[in-house]
Order: C-alpha cells, then structure tokens, then sequence
C-alpha cells in the first residue's frame, strides 16, 4: 500500500516536472541558411540571365544597324524581338527585388508576406508574361524571316523555320513547363516551413 502511494506521489512529482517544463522555441537557423542560399542562387541566375538577355539585345540592334535590308519585314520583325527581350530584362529585374526583399532579419510575418509575395508574382510569370514573351518572339521571328524567304530554296526554308520554331516550341512547351514546376515546388516548400516554424499555418 505504501509503495502503491509512493509510485502515485512519484508520477504526480513528474506530471508536475513535465508541465512545468518551457518548450523550445523553434530553431530558425537552419531555415534561415536554406532561405539565404536560395534567395543568392535565384539572385545570381537572375543577374546572369539579364546580363544574357541584354547581350543578345545589343546584338540584334547592331546588326540592325549594319544590315541594309531590302524590306520592311526584317526591321519590323527584329523590333518585336527587341521588345519581348527589353520587356524580360524588366520583369527579371522586378522579380530579382522581390528576391532582395527576403530578409531572413524581419519577423516571421513579415517575411512570409514577402515569400507569398514572390510566389505570387512568379507564378504571374510563368502564366501570362513567358506566354507573351514566346508569342512576341516568335512573331517577330516569323517576320524578320520574310526578308529572306523569297531568295531561299524550299529545303532550305523548311529548315530555317523547322530549326527555328522547333527550338522556340520546345523552350515553350516543354522546358517553361518544367522549370515552372520546380520553381514552385521550391518556394512552396519554403513557404510551408515557414508556417510550420513560425506556428502560422
């Protein structure tokens, strides 16, 4: 009997020890690593892809300038091009200050606003601007191709077009899908860490 009370006295001394225990608060740092290196990773492709897309811009316009084209259809067709281009190289940069707006220094609602924020603005991206890029692009290539179309041969037509047009359909429907999912199983994983660390799911 008194062993029986002892054991109880024993679990009510635990009981208490248990819930007078703090809990830890969460340990954001491995978080705060995996968010920094995904917020430089991003930073540096966007960098990098402007850096590409502006390149290929100045390209395009200096050939434009040096070439005396015997048509209209060239010049429309590479001023479309430019344009698509010109419009990627802003939307890349609106997209790299959302990624500087990842401050893993601010408190945890305020940095998961910016991390929806991101998401929301890629998946914007990836649904309506790249749709309107490819189209433009592709357009403006089909018109500057014109100019050439009336000395070309018939082999030699299919071919420019076929290479042209299947690489652009290619990038379009196959690899934009890919990266996009990717793109977004990244950020969503983020997003729901974040909840889960912070407790605001």
């Amino acid at each position: 009997m008194k062993n029986s009370r002892k054991m109880d006295a024993n679990k009510l001394d635990l009981n208490k020890l248990w819930q007078g225990q703090t809990v830890p608060a969460p340990d954001f740092n491995a978080l705060k690593s995996k968010i920094e290196k995904y917020k430089r990773k991003h930073i540096k492709k966007g960098i990098l892809g402007n850096l590409t897309l502006i390149a290929t811009m100045v390209f395009l316009i200096i050939l434009w300038l040096c070439i005396d084209f015997t048509t209209l259809f060239a010049p429309a067709g590479l001023t479309l091009v430019v344009f698509a281009i010109a419009m990627a190289v802003l939307k890349n940069h609106n997209i790299q200050r959302s990624y500087q707006k990842l401050d893993v220094d601010n408190d945890n609602t305020r940095f998961l606003d910016n991390l929806l924020a991101l998401q929301l603005a890629q998946q914007k991206t990836q649904k309506v601007f790249m749709n309107i890029y490819f189209a433009l692009l592709a357009c403006g290539l089909g018109i500057y191709f014109l100019e050439f179309t009336s000395r070309m041969d018939f082999q030699h037509l299919i071919l420019a077009y076929g290479l042209t047009f299947g690489w652009i359909a290619f990038v379009w429907l196959y690899l934009k899908p890919k990266i996009s999912k990717k793109q977004n199983k990244e950020i969503a994983l983020l997003i729901e860490e974040t909840k889960q660390k912070s407790d605001l799911s």
